[in-house]
């Protein structure tokens, strides 16, 4: 293992420490709306039922360039109006998912000349967010072409390497 390769998983969890600070710094400055945000998740949740419902809330997302790499909360992405990164696509898709009972990870494309993207895939392979997008892999991926070759073709080859981090 090479240092780059040890480095990575390292970056990771830092990267996920600081975005619990980050995430106590957004609510200790907005903690006054933080009881009806805290019912707007769980009125949420009660509507999410199936992979419909997980499209119609992820159609609301609007991916907004975020000053920092940070990953926000459910509860910090509802105060902000679906308005974050694709950081905050990902992991906001992970819980829609979980709502449905479906497990889902996420994944880090990564390309030579661009900058790094955050997806989150079901573990039976079968759907993708990417910031608004609900993809089904499995209408798209065929004999020819796996998961991980369709999410390349996807995103017109921009990204070589595919990293589960979460």
């Amino acid at each position: 293992m090479d240092a780059k390769q040890m480095i990575k998983p390292i970056y990771t969890y830092i990267q996920l420490a600081a975005s619990i600070i980050e995430n106590i710094y957004y609510w200790a400055k907005n903690i006054k709306d933080l009881k009806k945000v805290l019912v707007l998740k769980k009125d949420l949740a009660k509507t999410i039922k199936t992979i419909v419902d997980v499209n119609e809330v992820i159609s609301t997302y609007r991916w907004k360039k975020a000053k920092r790499k940070w990953i926000p909360w459910v509860t910090t992405l509802i105060h902000k109006n679906f308005r974050c990164s694709c950081e905050g696509a990902a992991f906001f898709g992970k819980w829609l998912f979980t709502q449905i009972g479906m497990k889902s990870d996420i994944y880090r494309l990564s390309g030579e000349n661009t900058a790094f993207h955050l997806i989150c895939i079901t573990r039976d392979k079968k759907y993708m967010i990417s910031n608004h997008l609900l993809i089904n892999l499995k209408t798209f991926s065929t004999s020819y072409m796996d998961w991980e070759d369709f999410i390349k073709a996807w995103f017109n080859y921009r990204y070589n390497k595919i990293t589960k981090i979460y």
